[in-house]
């Protein structure tokens, strides 16, 4: 077994989860293949632990800034499953990293059902993070920009006032 599937089978098994955790924090580095993103997405949507479901909403979110060309070809499938998380999920926790990851990584099929989540949810704490996502995927957008460039976009803007 090479160290990526050990890693996969630790944090996939029954360690701790702080073990669990630590090995997923940093598993976008070892990230290249379809099926690394898979592996993340079922840990997102069926692990037991809320922490280790946000974690891999994070680790989502990290490839889309540092190999967007990984997450390419399945984007609209992590999409679907980040949202579905924001909308189903019983965690604060995984879906307030699933809101985040989607204001990367979402694009605009995804802002329709974010309006609809801020108009049904009131002053609830998931509200402003949602609002937060769809502010900056309008940006993106309007800037044509993609995760990775958005602080320099946003600095640019800056220097030019």
């Amino acid at each position: 077994m090479n160290t990526k599937e050990l890693i996969k089978s630790i944090i996939s098994g029954n360690a701790k989860d702080f073990k669990r955790f630590e090995l997923l924090e940093n598993f976008a580095i070892i990230c290249d293949s379809k099926e690394d993103i898979e592996f993340l997405v079922n840990i997102l949507t069926c692990d037991r632990s809320s922490v280790v479901r946000h974690e891999a909403a994070a680790q989502l979110l990290k490839i889309e800034q540092k190999k967007p060309w990984v997450l390419k070809p399945m984007k609209s499938y992590v999409i679907r499953k980040l949202l579905n998380v924001v909308i189903t999920d019983t965690s604060l926790v995984a879906k307030h990293e699933s809101v985040e990851a989607l204001s990367y990584i979402g694009d605009s099929s995804v802002l329709i059902e974010l309006n609809k989540l801020i108009e049904n949810s009131g002053e609830d704490e998931i509200s402003d993070t949602i609002q937060l996502a769809i502010e900056t995927i309008e940006y993106r957008i309007v800037k044509n920009i993609n995760a990775h460039e958005l602080s320099d976009a946003i600095l640019s803007e800056a220097i030019k006032l």
